[in-house]
């Protein structure tokens, strides 16, 4: 299971994520796109 808590993350001086809080049970897939489209995901 993944667990976040808090996440905070940005471009620059630029924040696009603040306070973010995620549980991820079995068999599940949680994935943040931008604003391109493109996924800001973990990969293994």
């Amino acid at each position: 299971m993944l667990e976040i808590e808090g996440l905070e993350a940005g471009y620059g001086g630029l924040p696009v994520l603040r306070g973010v809080t995620a549980s991820m049970g079995r068999n599940e897939a949680v994935a943040v796109i931008g604003s391109e489209m493109a996924p800001a995901s973990p990969r293994s």
